[in-house]
């Protein structure tokens, strides 16, 4: 019954209880290359979210805004908990995603991307665009491995790659190559390897397609003991 009373009292659109004075991000609009992005990670990266409802329906906001008016009761803290607090605009938090979004962006491969941002108010409501140019994606058109150490760089020879010619240079896959390099050299006998000693260089100059990776094994960034030991 006291459900029933304060629902009926709550605005439809979730809205109507929030200070008049403070716009409320109601969307964040991302397109890439000129398109609506169909990538989750894109809106996974947004540093505010608006709240969630359906349309114009906040029913979160309105739960949380329910609590905020009971008061410091149980019935009240139960309301915010269940409910979100208002989602604020803010822009410091917009420029903040755009720079983010153009370094997942860079981090995928593509080295050109560019990203405007810019926000559009209605009725104190505010909808934050984003727009991504990301360029060509720069991929691998030939990678080798090496090493300072000619013990290591002829083990190396053994090793086989998890990178392969024509894909992307994604971050994500230099590191699991990384790792996999690593644990190369453990299982033959570099027990005291560290994933310092493997870096990449990547030669752009030619273009996207035809791009260089080298993945260089250098034992004597850290000093030590580089020995290949045999366990008995």
């Amino acid at each position: 019954m006291v459900l029933g009373v304060l629902f009926t009292t709550a605005s439809c659109s979730g809205l109507r209880v929030v200070d008049e004075l403070a716009p409320l991000l109601v969307e964040n609009n991302i397109e890439v290359n000129g398109k609506a992005t169909q990538s989750d990670d894109d809106f996974d990266i947004m540093r505010q979210r608006p709240n969630r409802g359906i349309g114009n329906v906040r029913l979160f906001l309105s739960m949380h805004q329910i609590g905020t008016s009971l008061g410091e009761n149980v019935i009240g803290q139960w309301f915010k908990s269940i409910g979100e607090a208002p989602a604020v605009y803010d822009s410091i938090a917009r420029i903040n995603s755009a720079a983010q979004l153009g370094l997942h962006y860079f981090n995928l491969g593509f080295y050109k991307t560019e990203v405007t941002t810019y926000e559009t108010v209605k009725r104190k409501k505010v909808i934050a665009h984003y727009g991504i140019n990301t360029g060509p994606q720069y991929t691998i058109n030939q990678y080798s491995l090496t090493s300072t150490s000619r013990f290591i760089d002829s083990a190396l020879t053994f090793h086989t790659p998890s990178l392969t010619s024509g894909e992307g240079i994604v971050a994500e896959n230099l590191e699991n190559e990384q790792l996999s390099v690593l644990n190369f050299l453990k299982n033959n006998g570099y027990y005291q390897a560290k994933l310092g000693w493997i870096y990449f260089e990547v030669d752009t100059t030619r273009g996207p397609s035809t791009s260089q990776v080298v993945c260089i094994v250098d034992p004597y960034i850290y000093g030590g003991s580089i020995e290949r030991k045999i366990l008995s």
